[in-house]
């Protein structure tokens, strides 16, 4: 019977701990504070990124959300196999206003990512078109992965000694 209340125990404890996280990131990923003193949401701050492999095209694509930022405050930096976007969104009204809730940031931002074996940067092009920045490159033959076929073995005959 211990052995039960002490599982009931560190169970409870577990539970308090994990809502405890959830508490202090929600909080950490809901608030972020800025040099003004006011709250943004902090997921605004770096654009979210999309990228994959089309293995019928041999493509690599991958696509930010940058609405409402131009060609112009963009930059794009391929050196070896690490791409960096990065950007400033420039605030068209700097009037202070009076936020009740503010989700848009207009910080600089960096964004680097690793690319995957085999892609052309070369040839890489980048497209900015309805907010989204699409770049695209293609990516070597050799370097798509590719299915391997599993062969099926006779099954070895039972009792027959060698």
């Amino acid at each position: 019977m211990a052995n039960l209340n002490l599982r009931e125990h560190v169970a409870n404890e577990l539970l308090e701990l994990k809502q405890d996280f959830e508490r202090v990131f929600h909080h950490i990923l809901t608030h972020h504070v800025n040099s003004t003193g006011s709250a943004e949401t902090f997921f605004a701050i770096v654009p979210p990124i999309e990228s994959w492999v089309d293995t019928e095209d041999k493509e690599f694509h991958l696509t930010m959300m940058v609405p409402g930022m131009k060609s112009e405050a963009l930059n794009i930096i391929l050196q070896g196999n690490r791409l960096t976007l990065s950007g400033e969104h420039e605030e068209a009204d700097k009037a202070a206003k009076n936020y009740l809730n503010r989700e848009l940031s207009y910080d600089h931002f960096t964004r680097t990512i690793t690319l995957p074996d085999g892609v052309d940067g070369e040839k890489m092009t980048a497209e900015l078109k309805d907010g989204l920045l699409e770049i695209r490159a293609p990516i070597a033959a050799a370097a798509l992965p590719k299915k391997i076929p599993v062969k099926q073995s006779a099954p070895a005959k039972g009792g027959e000694k060698g």
